[in-house]
């Protein structure tokens, strides 16, 4: 090797701070997409007809995610008369995970 070469370029300040949150953002959304296309679709109704359910069962499965986004106006309403998030968050897991709730 000579010893005039430059050594290769730094990356500048912010460039390398940035690189463990952006893979961690890409493995987040790989995530999310893998847990979005195994519990929705094609897979969601393979497994239930192997469970043996029916047209409606099926029909009512496929309909909670949007049954689902229709609770964001109400929980909008809540949050801004509230105004704790961390409140309303905290009373909605409780309830959530209440044997009795699901």
């Amino acid at each position: 090797m000579d010893a005039t070469a430059t050594p290769a370029p730094q990356p500048a300040d912010g460039a390398e701070t940035l690189q463990t949150p952006m893979r961690h953002l890409i493995l987040d959304g790989v995530c999310s997409q893998v847990l979005g296309v195994l519990t929705g679709g094609a897979f969601l109704v393979a497994f239930a007809l192997m469970l043996g359910a029916n047209n409606v069962t099926i029909g009512v499965i496929a309909a909670i995610p949007s049954l689902a986004q229709l609770m964001q106006v109400p929980a909008l309403y809540i949050v801004n008369r509230i105004k704790r998030r961390r409140l309303i968050s905290v009373a909605c897991s409780t309830v959530g995970r209440h044997p009795r709730a699901g």
